[in-house]
């Protein structure tokens, strides 16, 4: 037990910076997923336009649909094929973008349709514009009513990351494997790593808990 605590410790350091490579990753694909889902959720839900609902809505099905690895695959091995080469991070941040973006639109409907209409019609009638009914009164409390499930959500992102291990990118479970790979103590390490994921994902899960019942209305 001792030798493993040991050990333990001294793979931390890597791990850490492992870990703090996945969180990155977490973080800027849903910078960018974020606001593109808010947009994407938002106009499917209030368009009239049928073939544009339609659209939208079949892209939204298809980044909740593929597999986050299919896309991953698809971007870094596929496009080099068309000539667009993309490095490894940016091709997991495309394809994770990718999917946020079908989740969170879904989110950011359920919470538009938890917004009374009677704002949506009062803006109207004000004739206040769509984008701006969207900045000032639509966006704001979508967000609000949604948050705790985009934290959750979130948690289920960083959890993907290990995903990123398939094209070399030096996050959580690659630094595990290869930490495995120099001292064949791969079970001891990928516990290690298991329970630096479950610490961040139960602290999620519990930050979105509490966000639940501050944000009820």
């Amino acid at each position: 037990m001792s030798d493993f605590l040991a050990d333990s410790v001294s793979w931390l350091p890597d791990l850490l910076r492992g870990l703090g490579h996945s969180l990155w990753l977490t973080f800027v694909s849903l910078l960018l997923g974020l606001p593109l889902g808010l947009v994407l959720g938002y106009v499917t839900e209030r368009t009239t336009s049928r073939p544009l609902r339609w659209l939208l809505v079949a892209v939204i099905e298809l980044a909740r649909g593929l597999p986050a690895l299919v896309v991953l695959y698809l971007i870094y091995y596929g496009l080099p094929s068309v000539e667009v080469v993309l490095s490894a991070f940016w091709s997991i941040i495309a394809a994770f973008t990718f999917s946020n973006a079908g989740y969170v639109s879904e989110i950011v409907r359920g919470a538009i349709r938890g917004i009374p209409a009677g704002q949506l019609e009062a803006c109207q009638a004000l004739g206040i514009g769509r984008a701006r009914t969207f900045a000032s009164v639509i966006a704001p409390q979508a967000l609000r009513i949604s948050t705790p499930s985009l934290v959750g959500y979130a948690a289920i992102v960083f959890q993907s990351t290990s995903l990123a291990v398939a094209v070399a990118e030096p996050e959580l479970l690659n630094a595990a494997y290869n930490i495995g790979s120099i001292t064949f103590q791969y079970l001891q390490v990928f516990i290690v790593a298991g329970a630096l994921y479950a610490v961040v994902v139960i602290a999620a899960s519990r930050f979105a808990g509490w966000l639940a019942t501050r944000t009820q209305y």
